[in-house]
């Protein structure tokens, strides 16, 4: 269970890191302050997803 959850959370991270860029692209993301801190949140999530993958298995 805990190694399902670690997968759905590194898809989440991977998708926050990834779709930040695209709405920095498109304009939705207007500084780069907030492009940063979204990609923060997004490494956070991959981080917690490996640890969680590491000792759920």
């Amino acid at each position: 269970m805990i190694f399902k959850l670690g997968i759905i959370s590194f898809i989440a991270g991977t998708i926050f890191i990834f779709g930040s860029d695209r709405l920095y692209k498109k304009g939705k993301i207007t500084t780069v302050n907030m492009l940063l801190s979204s990609k923060l949140i997004g490494l956070g999530l991959t981080i917690l997803a490996t640890i969680l993958m590491i000792f759920g298995k």
